[in-house]
């Protein structure tokens, strides 16, 4: 089995490959304009890498609610 850190990384991994790729994905087959594409992309990838993090790194069960509360607030802090 992984141990946390290797599933850290790949998590990690999976979220910055897919930031770019969904990007491209919107952009050439859906067709909406680039500004919106990598939008888009960002807040998917932000709950996504919540997720997979809580559910695949950390194996945490129960309500997420609190959880990603705390979350987006710490990433919005690191924003400003």
């Amino acid at each position: 089995m992984l141990s946390e850190a290797w599933r850290y990384l790949l998590a990690t991994t999976i979220s910055f490959l897919m930031s770019p790729l969904l990007s491209l994905f919107l952009r050439e087959v859906v067709g909406v304009s680039i500004k919106m594409a990598v939008a888009i992309a960002l807040a998917f990838v932000f709950v996504a890498n919540f997720f997979i993090i809580r559910l695949f790194v950390f194996r945490k069960t129960g309500s997420p609610s609190m959880q990603f509360t705390r979350f987006a607030a710490t990433s919005a802090v690191f924003r400003i």
